[in-house]
């Protein structure tokens, strides 16, 4: 009976480097309604930064252990991103296809002056694909791609040449 009582007094102590946790805390605030990303490497050095701004001489080190521990206490999960919603806008697209079809016909500019490209990448860092968040929360809608790569880009007019 007395163990259980101790084990109890554990979970109620104050917990270790505060300024880390309420930094975390603010940063996943933050995410949720910017519709960002955070990710175990952003909540480490934002913890990093929050607790050496309070003291220089911490000894604190955001380990593994240490972020394991604050995703438990929080109750975070991890999330995949879904899907680039917050790239893409009807309105502006039909705006574009009626003005660009109008301002051809005004010019009258021919098929061989018109030119498509198309991108492409090889990509150095890949995106994150996942993201901490709360455990009742949905994972934030992907933006899109948001990685380092060399791009390239092949090019033809609208006749094929």
């Amino acid at each position: 009976m007395a163990a259980s009582r101790h084990k109890n007094l554990r979970k109620m102590r104050k917990p270790l480097y505060q300024e880390a946790r309420s930094a975390c805390l603010e940063e996943l605030q933050r995410a949720k309604e910017d519709g960002d990303f955070v990710s175990i490497v952003g909540m480490k050095r934002i913890a990093l930064e929050a607790e050496h701004k309070i003291n220089r001489d911490t000894a604190f080190k955001a380990s593994n252990g240490w972020s394991n521990r604050l995703i438990s206490s929080l109750d975070l999960k991890f999330k995949s991103h879904h899907g680039e919603i917050a790239k893409e806008d009807p309105v502006a697209a039909e705006d574009f296809i009626q003005s660009f079809s109008t301002f051809l016909q005004e010019l009258s500019i021919p098929l061989d002056c018109i030119f498509n490209a198309d991108e492409s990448g090889i990509q150095f860092r890949p995106e994150i694909r996942r993201s901490l968040v709360m455990a009742e929360e949905d994972a934030p809608n992907s933006r899109g791609s948001e990685k380092e790569q060399m791009t390239f880009m092949p090019v033809t007019n609208a006749t094929g040449i």
